[in-house]
């Protein structure tokens, strides 16, 4: 019986001083979300098994380029959500954020270095007196900056 007590105590202890189980955390977007999650399984996890161990089924599957993350993107309740963080073949659980485009303007008979500026390729009319170009700009542009432009006058004379 002496013998076996030993046993059992540091059998018991264990788990105490085992180390826990670090959650996957959320990654919380700043601002509007859709109320979904992007799930992102970590390298070599099959995703057909991973659905089918976890019963979790997504909205939306995707695979990134070479096949090197692979991931699902639903709307989970807290239960599954807080399952998944639980999960060793998850590597990350982010929050699906909303996000919009700016708003385009386009500016006519502007000048070649203002055409140039917005143009990602080479402009046919390289005629830099010519005013028949077009700047395309985001209307928020510039918001908010102030520029100071500061001059010296040179003159010859002196």
């Amino acid at each position: 019986m002496h013998l076996y007590s030993p046993v059992i105590a540091l059998a018991f202890l264990v788990p105490v001083f085992a180390a826990p189980r670090s959650l996957v955390p959320v990654e919380k977007f700043d601002g509007e979300t859709s109320g979904r999650h992007i799930v992102t399984l970590k390298p070599g996890v099959d995703r057909s098994s991973f659905v089918f161990a976890t019963n979790i089924v997504p909205t939306h599957n995707w695979t990134v380029i070479n096949g090197f993350a692979v991931g699902h993107k639903g709307k989970f309740t807290e239960e599954q959500i807080n399952m998944l963080r639980t999960s060793s073949d998850v590597e990350s659980i982010s929050e699906d954020g909303m996000v919009q485009a700016s708003v385009v303007t386009t500016q006519t008979n502007s000048t070649w270095g203002l055409a140039r500026l917005s143009s990602a390729s080479k402009l046919a009319n390289q005629n830099p007196s010519a005013l028949n170009f077009q700047f395309i700009y985001e209307t928020t542009a510039g918001a908010g900056v102030d520029i100071y432009v500061l001059g010296v006058l040179i003159s010859s004379p002196h």
